[in-house]
């Protein structure tokens, strides 16, 4: 899948370089984009504050939510594919319940980042989130209750802005 300034989503088979699908509605320029795992959901953020969840099947949305007052910078799935953390421009992460993709519901948000937020990972194996942004700092938050994530760990990671997070898959580094 691929994401980008014209607004749309678009899915290919990059076996035959074939594009299966272009995913409109989004009212901005769409920079975050995620597969649950297991591939069946597709999940994309904008510039216009929301997050569309798309079937990877028949390429529709299957919810559309205002997620956020501001850009949402990246998007990432628990491990289980159950919960969606959004970075924003408004500071915080907020935390997705979609068990039912049709309905997704907040549990939960951060609250301490000083700037805007532009990546955010979850550990393969533990319930911590990584997030990072504007204000040069990681942050380490213990998601075990996403309803009320706690910051465990903090520190400057660069001396600009942090645009990108991902952990290794075994989880032992990040």
């Amino acid at each position: 899948a691929s994401s980008g300034d014209d607004k749309t989503v678009r899915l290919y088979d990059y076996r035959r370089s074939v594009n299966l699908a272009v995913l409109t509605g989004h009212q901005e320029f769409v920079p975050a984009l995620v597969f649950q795992p297991g591939g069946k959901l597709l999940a994309s953020g904008s510039g216009d504050g929301t997050i569309r969840l798309w079937d990877t099947e028949s390429y529709r949305a299957v919810a559309v939510v205002e997620a956020h007052p501001h850009w949402i910078h990246s998007l990432a799935f628990s491990p289980d594919g159950l919960t969606l953390a959004s970075a924003s421009s408004d500071c915080c992460v907020r935390f997705w319940d979609i068990r039912n993709p049709v309905q997704p519901s907040l549990i939960g948000q951060t609250a301490d980042p000083t700037g805007p937020l532009y990546a955010v990972a979850f550990h393969p194996r533990k319930p911590i989130l990584a997030g990072a942004g504007e204000d040069r700092m990681l942050r380490l938050w213990n998601v075990s209750q996403a309803r009320s994530p706690r910051c465990i760990q903090s520190f400057e990671a660069h001396s600009r802005a942090v645009a990108s997070l991902s952990f290794h898959p075994g989880g032992a580094a990040l």
